[in-house]
């Protein structure tokens, strides 16, 4: 019970401190992906002629000084709120359900030992199964992020629904609730799906093979467990992969939780 509980705090202290050491470069990320384009602009050219200008949306540093310049320095912590009760219950029932669905799998943590291709097989449905139950859990507080990230200071709106609020969580809640019920906390749902199902599959396999490479290479003793620096490198590199391989769909899923009714 005892290590229980310390691994619950740990884990939940672990939470905010990621949430809001993050939470700037995910506003950042957010703004970039439901960039909305003002159509076609035009402009005089060398000739004195019009031509058709399309604008391309701002880089990452553009899109930081903008915020930082015309809506201050708290505009990158707007969404805190619920990103921090979706950091919660991710971890909270994606490691809860992981070890439910590896037993009911029968899989078998191997330190050390190399895995057969069906003992690889159960592992991606362990992992896939879980993300898909986290990534349900947690949609409705990533679409209150999502919406309350994309808001622009003064109501204006980045995005096809964002701002109607001005940034304010409950009625950013409120108002998706009066217009489209408990469905629009839930949207986005498959892209969010087609986001968590294989970032978890990529980031637990990654790691397991990392780890074990680690053990093999590194440890005199492969059954200990890894010094915690060889524990963030092979999460860190692991979650890079992870989601390198899964950020198209973060942007579909943006874009569709920011989406006005009907979208």
């Amino acid at each position: 019970m005892g290590d229980a509980l310390r691994e619950t705090v740990g884990g939940s202290v672990g939470a905010v401190f990621c949430t809001y050491a993050g939470i700037p470069f995910d506003t950042v990320k957010v703004r970039m992906q439901t960039y909305a384009s003002v159509g076609p602009q035009f402009q005089l050219n060398k000739w004195g002629l019009w031509s058709k200008v399309e604008p391309t949306p701002p880089s990452s540093v553009h899109t930081a000084v903008n915020i930082a310049t015309k809506e201050g320095g708290k505009t990158f912590f707007r969404g805190s709120t619920p990103a921090l009760m979706s950091a919660f219950l991710e971890n909270t029932v994606l490691f809860g359900v992981h070890g439910i669905f590896g037993r009911w799998l029968g899989v078998e943590e191997n330190r050390g030992a190399s895995k057969s291709w069906g003992a690889y097989g159960k592992s991606c449905m362990q992992h896939g199964m879980s993300g898909f139950v986290s990534s349900t859990v947690i949609c409705p507080a990533e679409v209150l992020k999502v919406r309350l990230q994309a808001a622009m200071s003064g109501g204006a709106a980045v995005g096809a629904a964002g701002g109607v609020s001005g940034g304010k969580l409950f009625a950013e809640a409120n108002a998706l609730w009066r217009s489209e019920g408990a469905r629009g906390f839930f949207r986005g749902l498959g892209a969010s799906w087609g986001r968590d199902v294989p970032f978890y599959i990529v980031f637990f396999s990654a790691y397991e093979l990392l780890e074990g490479a680690v053990r093999t290479h590194l440890h005199d003793k492969p059954e200990d467990d890894l010094n915690p620096l060889a524990a963030f490198m092979c999460g860190g590199l692991a979650g890079s992969i992870g989601w390198a391989t899964v950020f198209p769909s973060d942007i579909i899923k943006s874009r569709q939780q920011n989406a006005s009714c009907g979208a």
